[in-house]
């Protein structure tokens, strides 16, 4: 099994010493380093290359968002966890530029299932939040999007292209209910594209969602 290089940037938070020790006593884990700054843990992560950074969040208005950027530019492929004891939003919204596979709260998890969270958020296939989180995380991904640029504005057969993609209709089929062309249906699907700034089907329904096109 594929070992996970773990580096650890924790808080003065009381539960942290314990998770340490617990990932210390995991076979398929080796902590790489536990630091107590950013500019430590950059120094680290360059040299010992980790797979997985679990990280404490912002403290008040500390700038963390530089520092993860260019931990994210040393390691494009590592996985980033955030454990936090205090929910805010503005963090989800820097936190999505980096690219983060869990975002979890203190106060949510037990002594017994922290581990199995953990887990799952450092495989980095799937982004872990709880569920009172999660909400917010999509909206803090829709104002990402929505400062990146204006929604562009759609027609009403463009609409309803949208939406029968999202409900997973093909080009052909489409075509077949607006009684068009696949070319012309294809064509149209282009050009939102192009608008969106998608490059892909996948990316379009999600840009599209995020704009509030979609449900």
């Amino acid at each position: 099994m594929a070992q996970t290089r773990l580096l650890i940037v924790p808080s003065d938070f009381v539960a942290w010493p314990g998770l340490i020790d617990q990932l210390r006593a995991v076979e398929t884990v080796r902590v790489v380093g536990v630091t107590r700054s950013w500019s430590e843990a950059l120094r680290v992560g360059e040299i010992s290359r980790p797979n997985v950074v679990l990280a404490a969040e912002p403290c008040g208005d500390e700038p963390v968002l530089q520092p993860l950027r260019q931990m994210r530019r040393i390691l494009p492929n590592a996985t980033f966890v955030i454990l936090t004891t205090s929910f805010d939003p503005d963090h989800l919204l820097m936190l999505a530029e980096v690219g983060v596979s869990g975002y979890l709260r203190w106060d949510g998890l037990t002594s017994y299932d922290t581990l199995p969270h953990l887990a799952i958020a450092m495989n980095g296939k799937t982004v872990v939040l709880h569920n009172d989180i999660a909400e917010a995380y999509v909206n803090a991904m829709r104002t990402r999007f929505c400062l990146i640029a204006e929604p562009p504005t759609i027609s009403e057969r463009e609409g309803r292209i949208l939406s029968m993609m999202g409900r997973g209709y093909s080009v052909p089929e489409i075509a077949a209910q607006m009684e068009m062309s696949p070319r012309t249906v294809e064509r149209a699907v282009a050009g939102l594209r192009e608008r969106f700034g998608a490059g892909s089907r996948e990316e379009l329904l999600i840009r599209a969602t995020l704009c509030g096109y979609l449900p």
